[in-house]
């Protein structure tokens, strides 16, 4: 059994089950104690979902995934989003390395300002389609370590990221993304001052999709206009 603790969630247990994604995912993966300010979730090891797992749980401000068994994931699409006072996460270990799709996973976080995925395995993700849109409050991200050879979708990834200073995607590989997919991927990045895009091309992401960042960014490693 893995805990997770998600401290200062004062949300019933009962209505995350009737209201939240406990409907449809915690209720058949893990039971629910509620022991003051705690929620502690006991899961089971063979989960292969964490699809809308934390989805609008709107209270929810720090989560510990440190001791989670994620082996046989395959899903993390929505699993966080609208968690709007969600400020930390603390993801551990977690085994990432079978994940397909991380579509919308952090999308309308507004509080979180930093997440450190330096050690997610991403050698299977094939779409991060909208994963921190409305992420408003995040300064800084380094992507440096995702593995994207299989990486077919980036439609608005960072969109909305209003606040988002530093962006690394100096490993990033897009080449297997449509054009169409590469839609609006920075839009709304107003503040961006540092993008490393030195993977990117023209050929590989839509030209517009190109402009919104290096137009905005005041220092941006890239070699988009040699290509």
């Amino acid at each position: 059994e893995q805990q997770i603790l998600c401290n200062d969630y004062n949300m019933d247990p009962d209505e995350v089950i009737v209201n939240g994604v406990a409907r449809s995912e915690c209720k058949k993966l893990c039971n629910l104690e509620n022991d003051t300010n705690t929620i502690i979730l006991r899961f089971n090891k063979n989960i292969t979902t964490c699809e809308k797992m934390f989805f609008n749980m709107s209270n929810l401000i720090e989560i510990d995934l440190s001791n989670f068994h994620t082996e046989k994931v395959t899903s993390m699409k929505c699993m966080f989003e609208h968690c709007e006072k969600l400020s930390n996460i603390n993801f551990g270990n977690m085994d990432t390395s079978k994940v397909k799709t991380m579509e919308r996973v952090f999308m309308g976080c507004f509080q979180l300002k930093f997440i450190d995925l330096s050690k997610f395995d991403t050698s299977s993700l094939e779409s991060t389609s909208e994963m921190f849109n409305f992420c408003s409050a995040l300064i800084s991200l380094d992507l440096s370590n995702f593995i994207t050879t299989n990486l077919n979708d980036i439609f608005d990834m960072f969109a909305n990221c209003q606040k988002l200073i530093y962006l690394n995607l100096s490993t990033f590989n897009i080449s297997k993304v449509s054009l169409f997919n590469t839609r609006k991927t920075f839009f709304n990045c107003s503040s961006l001052k540092y993008a490393d895009l030195r993977k990117f091309t023209t050929s590989s992401i839509n030209y517009r999709t190109f402009m919104d960042a290096i137009s905005t960014a005041k220092y941006c490693i890239e070699n988009a206009l040699t290509n």
